[in-house]
């Protein structure tokens, strides 16, 4: 009886997992970011004192733009005035179709 329902959330979990996964589409590549575990993603590596800190660690190792997953959740960090004036016009005008 555990064993079974052990199994079965098991399965649960990888398939929670699969169908969740996020992929670019063809000729588009992720943000670039650290690798986070499965479900919680970078969740345990955030501190929860001065979180800035490892936020900054990440923009020095990654760039001006980064991508973490908190959870379900994943969270694009934009560090310079630069990028977040190329992200407001590739958001906010007709000229987001550069790959």
């Amino acid at each position: 009886m555990f064993l079974g329902l052990a199994v079965s959330l098991a399965v649960l979990i990888v398939v929670t997992y699969i169908a969740t996964r996020r992929r670019p589409p063809n000729g588009y590549r992720l943000v670039p970011g650290p690798k986070g575990l499965p479900i919680i993603g970078n969740t345990l590596e955030v501190p929860t004192v001065h979180p800035e800190k490892k936020f900054q660690e990440w923009a020095k190792e990654f760039g001006e733009l980064y991508r973490i997953q908190l959870g379900w959740n994943e969270w694009v960090f934009v560090n310079s005035d630069y990028a977040v004036k190329v992200m407001e016009i590739l958001i906010f005008t007709d000229k987001g179709n550069i790959r």
